[in-house]
């Protein structure tokens, strides 16, 4: 029996909040408005709210966007979180899982179901991001444990190999791209019963590996063009979403406003990637 919810609220970071999936209109569109989609499909009722924002770590999105979100009574909640902990040039593990386990006993004890994101295994991703392995294990075995223990859905990518191509990450290696979100709805949806496992079985192309005197170019740009920036913001204390409100912060029914159009069926951060 599926559940039919009818307030579905995303909170965390860029993941949650759709880079770098596009609409027309320049705004990201991401896993969750693929999820609420879903819903809408379901329940032509259901209501959608968006507060994740680019560059949050745990503490925020717990002290920030569960007291937004709390007082306006969602059914559903997502709830991914960490990237941006773990990445930290000083990393405290047992604080971030002690925002977690809090986050977590706020939205379940309102009531709330809860999907949580535990983030997969980087070891065959491009970019210096594979590094920080060890650290991505230990957050998703602390994710998945307190998700277990607190009766949330949770959505495991560790088993999950696909995304180690880079058709399912942009041009900055960091972020999904817009195949890398659509999958990431389908897993989600098959976690909260609302489709079975048979995308698992799609065929997507796969782009392989270049030679590395065809990838250095490629390499090259991206050091330039991301990597850099990336290291300086850290190094200054500063996050791409400073300046950066919610896309969609207060639950609004998916009838009356609906989300905007998609830019177009292909990804134009891979197609640049790849070309």
């Amino acid at each position: 029996c599926v559940n039919m919810w009818s307030r579905y609220i995303a909170i965390g970071d860029s993941f949650s909040e759709g880079l770098d999936d596009l609409y027309e209109d320049g705004g990201y569109r991401g896993w969750t408005d693929r999820l609420a989609d879903m819903l809408h499909q379901r329940n032509p009722d259901v209501e959608y709210a968006n507060l994740a924002i680019r560059g949050r770590r745990t503490d925020r999105i717990v002290n920030e966007q569960i007291p937004q979100a709390l007082p306006q009574s969602p059914d559903l909640v997502s709830f991914a979180s960490g990237i941006n902990d773990l990445m930290g040039l000083n990393w405290d593990p047992a604080a971030t899982f002690a925002d977690i386990e809090r986050g977590l006993r706020a939205l379940r004890n309102s009531g709330a179901d809860v999907l949580v994101i535990a983030f997969g295994d980087p070891k065959n991703r491009r970019g210096s991001i594979s590094q920080w392995r060890s650290r991505f294990e230990l957050l998703n075995r602390g994710t998945v444990a307190l998700a277990q223990q607190l009766g949330c859905f949770y959505l495991d990518f560790w088993p999950l190999s696909n995304y180690a191509d880079d058709v399912y990450w942009s041009e900055d290696r960091l972020h999904l791209s817009s195949l890398g979100h659509e999958i990431t709805a389908l897993a989600a949806a098959e976690v909260l019963g609302l489709c079975d496992g048979a995308w698992r079985d799609e065929v997507h192309p796969l782009t392989g590996r270049r030679p590395a005197l065809a990838q250095l170019p490629h390499d090259v740009r991206w050091v330039t063009k991301h990597a850099v920036p990336w290291a300086v913001r850290r190094v200054r204390g500063r996050s791409l979403g400073d300046a950066v409100g919610a896309k969609r912060p207060v639950l609004s029914s998916l009838t009356k406003n609906p989300l905007p159009r998609i830019i177009s069926p292909q990804d134009s951060h891979v197609d640049d990637y790849n070309s």
